[in-house]
């Protein structure tokens, strides 16, 4: 029930610009008008990025799925950077055999839900921290409370 709520947020930024999930609609003859909805308490970045690529490549549900694959892939080469930074170079391809061993991250890289853009938003944080325990700067301290609050 989820990704339909976040498809009907992202149509509404795309058709409207307004961030609001319909509920119900009306027929008017060979139109629909909305008529009643919701404003999700979520955060808006996944339907903002959602009609973002509906703007850029016309409105298609499979956008979702599509954002959701490339933010796997972000994901796998953060995680790969993350790795190799902190174990080498064995550790870096091991930790991608193991992550993408995992049946749910893959139903999640895969679907139309917003898990997948936590999941970077985590391991972009973790990322940041490390940086900042290491060499602490005003920039890497900004960056690390904008994930914060994106998260």
């Amino acid at each position: 029930m989820d990704d339909y709520i976040l498809a009907s947020t992202a149509q509404n930024l795309h058709e409207h610009r307004e961030v609001f999930t319909t509920t119900r609609v009306k027929a008017k003859g060979k139109h629909f008008e909305r008529s009643d909805g919701y404003i999700d308490k979520r955060l808006w970045a996944y339907p903002v990025l959602v009609s973002l690529a509906h703007d850029i490549t016309g409105f298609d549900i499979k956008n979702s799925v599509r954002i959701n694959v490339l933010l796997y892939t972000f994901f796998l080469l953060i995680l790969y950077v993350y790795a190799n930074r902190l174990y080498g170079l064995g550790a870096a391809v091991v930790s991608i055999f193991l992550a993408s061993s995992l049946p749910l991250l893959g139903i999640n890289g895969l679907g139309g839900g917003m898990e997948m853009l936590n999941l970077l938003l985590l391991l972009i944080l973790v990322l940041l921290a490390g940086e900042y325990l290491r060499q602490p700067s005003r920039s890497l301290e900004g960056a690390l409370c904008m994930v914060a609050v994106l998260l």
